[in-house]
């Protein structure tokens, strides 16, 4: 059940008042701050629900078949969409970290070559450089899967 203002009463009568019960899926899913997905099981209980008022597509990534308004265009579900986003901002991190490293393990080398080295910045910094190949390492690991 949707927990918002509108009952279910409400919704079953503005899906069958409407004119393009597609977009009116949507326009509830925003009003009761839900998804498309728990409207159609509303409506599916309350017996008005209809699969050949909508268009369900397939998803080109993984094959799942879905509810969208989307007329045209590249057809992805919104997992995909989430895992994509995931990744790239992986990716993002693991080369920020990536440089970090490479900053870090030249200030060492720099700071071994001086006259007095700080021995406590040197080994905090390769305690830094290894949770930072660790941290990359998992990223990369989720990543595969």
């Amino acid at each position: 059940m949707v927990r918002s203002w509108m009952s279910t009463h409400d919704i079953v009568v503005s899906y069958k008042q409407s004119a393009n019960k597609q977009e009116q899926i949507e326009i509830l899913a925003d009003l009761t701050a839900s998804d498309a997905e728990t409207i159609i099981e509303v409506l599916k209980d309350a017996g008005v629900f209809n699969p050949n008022d909508l268009s369900f597509r397939t998803c080109k990534r993984c094959g799942e078949k879905f509810f969208t308004t989307q007329a045209s265009g590249v057809v992805v579900c919104e997992t995909c969409k989430r895992k994509k986003a995931r990744k790239k901002m992986q990716d993002k991190t693991i080369k920020r970290l990536k440089k970090q490293i490479e900053r870090y393990e030249a200030e060492n080398e720099k700071g071994m070559k001086s006259l007095v080295p700080s021995w406590f910045v040197i080994e905090h910094r390769r305690g830094e450089i290894e949770g930072m190949k660790y941290a990359i390492s998992l990223m990369e690991q989720e990543g595969m899967r």
